[in-house]
This record gives structure tokens, sequence and C-alpha cells, in this order.
């Protein structure tokens, strides 16, 4: 009866050790999921800012494009999305 005991609480604590791996495996994965889309964000703002300064001090958009690798498309939709006017 016993051993049937020791078996039973060590199936428990494997089973509560698996249990805290996958969570913290888990945390860990989302804050490097949360690390990635912060940068991702950053690089964002930091385009529309970029390409904002340079339309205010009148750069062609020809320019710009050939700069940034970016389409007119894309540069008019980041110009509206800050609400700015070209």
């Amino acid at each position: 009866m016993r051993y049937q005991q020791d078996i039973l609480d060590i199936e428990d604590r494997a089973i509560n050790k698996g249990i805290e791996i996958g969570i913290l495996k888990g945390i860990e994965q989302g804050i490097e999921q949360g690390i990635e889309q912060g940068i991702e964000q950053g690089k964002i703002k930091e385009r529309r800012k970029m390409i904002e300064n340079l339309l205010e001090v009148g750069t062609p958009i020809e320019f710009i494009i050939k700069s940034t690798g970016l389409t007119e498309e894309e540069i008019l939709k980041t110009v509206q999305e800050n609400n700015s006017k070209v």
C-alpha cells in the first residue's frame, strides 16, 4: 500500500513539475513576442516620423520611395495614419 502511495506522490510531483515548466516556457515566449512586437512598433513609428519630416522639408516623394523602398501608396498611407497632409 505504501509503495502505491509513493508512486502516486512521484507522479503528482512530476505532473506539477511539468506544469510549472510549461508555464515558465509560456511566460518566456510571451515576453519574447512582446519584445519583438515592441521593436517592430518602434521601427514603424520611426519610419513614419522620418517620412513626415522628409515631406515637411519638401523632399520629393520619388526620393523618399527610392530611399525607403516603400511604394507611394505605402508612404501616403503612413502619412495619413499620422493625420499629416501631403
